[in-house]
């Protein structure tokens, strides 16, 4: 079995990268009272849409998505 790798970015040390529009990423988030988990979310220098929902620990890019063999 391949495994991918998933390199993870502490945020906000780590700053998301430049781009015109906001992007789709996954994310290691914590609720107010919870455990991190991880989920996606669209980000554009910052995470700052979720602010009353979740805190962004890390980010990454996402994987490509499974394409079948025809």
């Amino acid at each position: 079995m391949s495994e991918t790798k998933t390199v993870w970015h502490p945020f906000p040390e780590v700053p998301l990268p430049e781009t015109e529009f906001a992007k789709l990423y996954l994310v290691t988030a914590v609720a107010e009272y919870g455990e991190p988990y991880v989920r996606t979310a669209f980000g554009w220098q910052n995470f700052d849409m979720y602010k009353g929902e979740f805190t962004v620990i890390a980010w990454a890019e996402l994987p490509e998505p499974y394409k079948p063999t025809p």
